[in-house]
């Protein structure tokens, strides 16, 4: 739950780090990771607050739909929207990113690439399981939006040092 607030605190920073004329692209990215971070808030807070102590006690009535480990269930429809959310974020920031050195260069094209890769992944699991995807594209979503925020996550440090005056 602290890392959505993070991914939110990330955004907000490169909306500050925008130029005037790139404000458009990482404000609607900062107005879309708001959304993100609230859906998977919501989906973990309930998870941990709900889920955990209803196990403990043997509360098992309605579990179907919730549990977690029901790979159509509403945790994962709420895990798959959020990680969409976060890619689509991606996609708008990469704008921002207009400098011509290559730094900013890389940044651009992997958050391109990364929502490029989860529309790719989205189609192919959709194509090949119909609307019965279970848990797959869950898995393969977390794992593109997480492999980019470790690698972006640096690299933005740097820019963003960079951008601070001495």
């Amino acid at each position: 739950m602290l890392l959505m607030l993070l991914f939110v605190t990330l955004v907000a920073s490169v909306h500050e780090y925008a130029l005037p004329a790139r404000k458009v692209y990482s404000l609607l990215g900062l107005c879309v990771a708001i959304v993100a971070a609230g859906v998977l808030l919501i989906d973990y807070f309930i998870q941990v607050t709900v889920m955990q102590p209803s196990l403990e006690k043997g509360q098992f009535d309605g579990w179907a739909m919730l549990t977690q480990y029901n790979p159509n269930g509403v945790f994962i429809a709420l895990e798959e929207l959020g990680y969409l959310l976060m890619s689509l974020v991606f996609l708008c920031l990469a704008p921002v990113f207009v400098q011509k050195d290559r730094l900013e260069r890389a940044i651009r094209w992997l958050l391109a690439l990364s929502f490029a890769a989860t529309v790719v992944a989205l189609i192919v699991v959709s194509a090949s399981r119909g609307i019965d995807r279970g848990d797959l594209f869950e898995i393969i979503v977390i794992s593109i939006v997480w492999l980019t925020l470790i690698v972006a996550g640096p690299l933005l440090a740097v820019v963003f040092r960079r951008a601070v005056p001495r």
